[in-house]
């Protein structure tokens, strides 16, 4: 996919892999709009992004989760996308840690409610402006390995990134007619604030420390763009993420014994 001169859409874009994104992709020559729930930090990335490569993204405050604040976005941004959309960034997201037996529906339905149906719901609202663009148009899930396989004191989060996947993977044959195509991005530990502004299984915020093997958002971005450009429907940046996609069809005994043994 050429994406010079094209248009694109990140959602959770005020930190972490998004703000990673705007400036990647900004640097390429896209125009970003990004969307996020805080506005002084969505402000900051725009400023940052600007002082770096002279391209001012869009941002409109949004939360992703309330379809009514979507469409608002959709209305915000009309002129912009009268054009059409060429890129749909599904990055919003929220980790949830603990057991199933400690846990509370409450807990499950919020990060449902971000993982899944904001997903959803963004597809939704922006749906036909990727119908309107000429070029080529593409949706692309930031997922994870643990959408892969059911982790230990992961079910919320692995549940909630499995059903986001599914969606994704689901819309890709409908979609074939318009010409969009769709990826699924499985990035490793990254060292971002996903740890630190999860929830536990009870609810309650959880502060977890980074991984030792963390990669930094700029490098996750670096390869996200290399496989948006070179079309690739499935992307990892580890090996566990690819070793856990085929151990989980041609292994799973293995797969389970090494979960069970980290864990």
């Amino acid at each position: 996919m050429q994406i010079k001169g094209r248009l694109a859409v990140i959602t959770g874009a005020s930190s972490g892999i998004g703000e990673a994104l705007a400036h990647e992709l900004s640097r390429a020559g896209m125009t970003c709009v990004l969307l996020a729930r805080r506005a002084d930090e969505l402000q900051r990335v725009a400023d940052a992004v600007e002082s770096a490569c002279g391209r001012r993204p869009i941002t409109v405050v949004c939360d992703v989760t309330d379809p009514t604040s979507l469409q608002q976005a959709t209305v915000a941004l009309r002129e912009v996308l009268d054009h059409g959309l060429h890129l749909l960034v599904l990055n919003a997201g929220m980790t949830m840690h603990g057991r199933f037996d400690a846990s509370t529906g409450d807990a499950l339905r919020r990060i449902m409610e971000l993982n899944f149906f904001g997903a959803v719901e963004t597809v939704r609202a922006f749906l036909p402006f990727l119908k309107k663009a000429d070029a080529e148009k593409k949706i692309v899930l930031i997922s994870t390995p643990s959408g892969l396989y059911g982790i230990s004191e992961r079910f919320g989060y692995s549940a909630s990134k499995a059903a986001a996947q599914a969606f994704v993977e689901s819309i890709a044959h409908e979609l074939r007619d318009d010409a969009i195509t769709t990826a699924i991005f499985y990035p490793g530990y990254v060292a971002t604030s996903l740890r630190t502004s999860g929830i536990g299984a009870d609810g309650r915020p959880i502060q977890e420390e980074q991984a030792s093997n963390a990669k930094t958002p700029e490098a996750v971005a670096r390869i996200f763009r290399k496989a948006i450009e070179s079309d690739r429907r499935c992307v990892f940046t580890n090996f566990t993420g690819r070793f856990i996609y085929l151990a989980r069809v041609l292994a799973p005994g293995l797969l389970d014994w090494l979960i069970r043994k980290k864990h």
